[in-house]
């Protein structure tokens, strides 16, 4: 129990810290490189992503860069699993980014009005008696982590190991025991704490609302609607295409975690699909600027399932990362500028190899 305790602490800081580097970033000492095109970026990335991956013991990885409203380039560097090479259609989980795409779901559905109390939607309420005021829990502060809950990640559970229900998740009364027993900690609206615990309440009152799994809710209410077509809230993930394996930072496989908790940390998605997220993303429209809005309680750093930030030159900056065991995967958008990139890696340490795509569209 101990080891699973400290498995967990290390997934939620992990995550934790992830957040801050992407919403402090450096980026007042940062300025954007404007690619001269795609032959320019891709050469760019093609030349320092190999050296990258040996430096972090990271086995693999696909990149994807979108601009004019497409994916205009991707490609698949190293292997997914022995003898097998990543290409752009290479399945990855990819933790925390399933947290913008469940938010664009939520914003763009209106399966649960954002600034409605959740109480009154999710009956009987599955959280403990709380100090706080649980009537002031609302999606809008799920999405931006102002809602005062607990549990910053998931570990994952073993292949061989039931998921546990939503519920029992939340309450925990799964195989990870208390770890992913969720509680409200703060009062709801004063201060930013990132919960992913916060995300599977909301996956359990979309369950609860429109009586459907949150994995099909989502096929028919993101990914079909988005074109993410090889994406799925499933591990391993449908069909017949190509997985990778996730590896710690020594490079060495971990098992395949699975997460009842798909809202906060399910996805598994290939590399152009993530980039037709980005694409829309980069397009504006309602649901768009829904997420890219600063939320209260945030300090101007928080939309809804994205980080935000600017360069040192103004550059506008709409990011998130994904940190599961074995697995970690980045998104940023230049929404001002029309660039956007994807990174997925099957490994603990592939920070290096995001921050070595980052780098050629920032100086």
């Amino acid at each position: 129990m101990r080891r699973r305790v400290l498995a967990v602490a290390l997934v939620a800081a992990a995550a934790i810290a992830a957040a801050a580097v992407l919403l402090t970033g450096g980026s007042s000492s940062r300025a954007f490189r404007a690619p001269a095109g795609v032959g320019d970026v891709s050469s760019r990335i093609s030349r320092d992503v190999p050296p990258s991956l040996r430096a972090a013991h990271v086995p693999g990885a696909a990149v994807a860069v979108v601009h004019g409203g497409r994916v205009v380039w991707a490609r698949g560097f190293g292997s997914a699993r022995p003898r097998v090479a990543v290409t752009p259609d290479t399945m990855f989980q990819v933790g925390s980014l399933s947290k913008p795409v469940t938010a664009w779901g939520v914003v763009a559905s209106g399966v649960v009005p954002l600034d409605a109390p959740l109480p009154e939607r999710l009956r009987p309420w599955p959280l403990p008696p709380s100090k706080q005021d649980a009537r002031a829990i609302t999606p809008r502060r799920l999405l931006s982590h102002t809602a005062g809950l607990s549990v910053g990640g998931y570990e994952g559970i073993a292949a061989d190991a039931p998921l546990p229900s939503t519920t029992a998740s939340l309450q925990g009364r799964g195989p990870a025991g208390d770890a992913t027993a969720v509680r409200l900690i703060d009062q709801p609206g004063t201060r930013w704490r990132y919960s992913g615990g916060g995300y599977t309440l909301l996956q359990a009152a979309i369950e609860h609302v429109t009586g459907q799994p949150f994995a099909r809710w989502a096929e028919a209410a993101i990914l079909r609607p988005l074109g993410m077509t090889a994406s799925g809230f499933a591990w391993p993930p449908r069909g017949d295409g190509p997985v990778a394996a996730g590896h710690d930072t020594r490079g060495r496989p971990v098992p395949g975690y699975r997460y009842a908790e798909l809202a906060a940390a399910g996805l598994a998605t290939d590399a152009r699909d993530v980039g037709r997220f980005a694409a829309a993303l980069l397009h504006g429209g309602p649901t768009a600027s829904a997420l890219a809005a600063p939320q209260p309680a945030t300090d101007g750093r928080w939309g809804l399932g994205l980080e935000l930030s600017r360069l040192g030159d103004g550059t506008r900056v709409l990011s998130h990362e994904g940190v599961n065991r074995g697995w970690y995967a980045r998104l940023v958008a230049y929404p001002d500028r029309g660039w956007a990139f994807v990174v997925l890696t099957n490994g603990d340490g592939g920070a290096t190899v995001a921050d070595a795509v980052q780098s050629a569209f920032e100086r």
